[in-house]
């Protein structure tokens, strides 16, 4: 006996100029303008897909792997000015994540707590 399901999606023309700033001939990346574009659920999400918690060091990391080390500075430079996070660059072979460090945790975890999905708050430490 075999299912299976089937849907599909659909675009909206409304998140065109949204895929614009973040594909750039088909590879993503980071705006320039990205401290404007992202708000604490925009982090929430974020962190919901790209991070993970180390347990030990109780820090969060963000995988970014797949960003340019300017990108990743960029991030960083956010994460500090506008949610006033201590990160910092770890390298990962021959690319970058970043580390919310441990004195930032509670911080991070009082901006998130309400808006990031409970399923996936274990990636904050809670």
């Amino acid at each position: 006996m075999y299912s299976n399901i089937h849907f599909n999606t659909y675009s909206l023309p409304c998140f065109n100029s949204l895929y614009k700033s973040f594909y750039l001939e088909g590879k993503k990346v980071i705006p320039a303008n990205i401290g404007e574009l992202l708000p604490p659920l925009g982090l929430a999400y974020l962190i919901a897909d790209a991070g993970s918690f180390n347990k030990t060091y109780r820090v969060v990391i963000i995988n970014t792997q797949n960003l340019s080390l300017d990108e990743v500075n960029l991030l960083i430079k956010v994460l500090s000015d506008k949610f006033h996070l201590k990160a910092t660059i770890n390298k990962n072979r021959d690319n970058y994540v970043i580390r919310i460090s441990a004195e930032s945790l509670k911080d991070l975890q009082v901006l998130l707590k309400d808006i990031m999905p409970q399923m996936m708050q274990h990636k904050i430490g809670l």
